[in-house]
């Protein structure tokens, strides 16, 4: 992808922000799922439910931009949840 302005470098930061945003729910949800304590899981969806206004709110943000290419995830998200899948 070619950044012509700080406009569109805006618009990437946003586009790495939701898909790492994205993977952040996925991994709350996944972790209330596997939580044998009913207060800690509902803690896990309370922050997935949180997390998911977060990523709404930034869609509604970029789509008042001119669109640019969606990012399909964030690498440093990434690392971070296979570390934590390690310690595990």
């Amino acid at each position: 992808m070619s950044l012509q302005n700080l406009s569109d470098l805006f618009l990437y930061e946003l586009w790495t922000l939701c898909a790492a945003i994205k993977q952040v729910i996925a991994e709350l949800l996944r972790m209330s799922r596997l939580a044998s304590n009913y207060r800690i899981r509902d803690e896990l969806k309370a922050g997935a439910e949180n997390s998911k206004e977060h990523w709404y709110l930034l869609r509604t943000i970029i789509s008042s931009y001119q669109p640019i290419l969606e990012v399909d995830s964030c690498a440093a998200m990434n690392s971070l949840i296979a570390s934590s899948d390690a310690s595990f």
